[in-house]
């Protein structure tokens, strides 16, 4: 192999290493960043302005009636609600990539919503000093695990065993969500493996060239 050859095979590994860094890079500043992520902060902020209203609602709607076992109700159905929708939503958006989409949805109706819904500065307020403290406690948090585990049963309903359409709608969904930087890290895994492959070349060439001067 000529001296030419092998500064050309040395000059094209370079240059691809070169790319590969720098997709590298772009992918990285794609990255959603929930500190600097300007909607992230929006969805949260409507997300919780909806929960927020919806435990106001139900504690007005609810915590009139009677409490057996002093169980505020108002209270009780919004922690339990709380718990099967956060469980839900969370077994739900494990069928699709990681993503902006994902992000969004995970915040806003995760952080926001179910965290606006939920309370429990009211619920240990309701406990403290009551006759049935432990009661509620114990009632409570045993609704807000079976909420949690059947509210994950259902979100991965369709996970365990989709359907052709369905498997087709969801693959188009994840390729819609992933977007630009799911692409450029298909590029730089593209883009290094060929830069691996020159390389090997490359110094199976130099290899070779030794053993003839030998």
């Amino acid at each position: 192999m000529s001296r030419h050859s092998r500064h050309a095979a040395h000059s094209r590994s370079m240059c691809s290493t070169a790319r590969m860094h720098r997709l590298r890079n772009e992918v990285k500043k794609r990255d959603v960043n929930p500190l600097t992520n300007f909607w992230i902060y929006v969805v949260v902020f409507i997300g919780g302005c909806v929960g927020t209203a919806g435990r106001y609602g139900l504690g007005l709607w609810l915590n009139p009636l009677e409490r057996p076992l002093g169980i505020h109700w108002g209270t009780f159905a919004a922690n339990t609600a709380a718990c099967f929708m956060y469980a839900c939503l969370v077994s739900f958006l494990t069928r699709f990539h990681a993503g902006r989409a994902r992000e969004l949805a995970n915040r806003g109706l995760g952080m926001g919503l179910c965290g606006g819904l939920s309370t429990m500065s009211t619920f240990v307020n309701e406990i403290i000093g009551t006759q049935f403290s432990m009661t509620y406690l114990i009632i409570s948090l045993c609704a807000g695990l079976f909420a949690a585990a059947f509210g994950s049963w259902i979100g991965l309903l369709g996970v365990s065993a989709p359907s052709g359409a369905d498997s087709v709608a969801n693959a188009t969904g994840m390729s819609n969500a992933s977007g630009a930087g799911s692409v450029s890290a298909l590029n730089v895994s593209r883009e290094t493996s060929e830069s691996a492959v020159r390389i090997r070349a490359h110094s199976r060439s130099r290899t070779r060239a030794r053993r003839r001067r030998h």
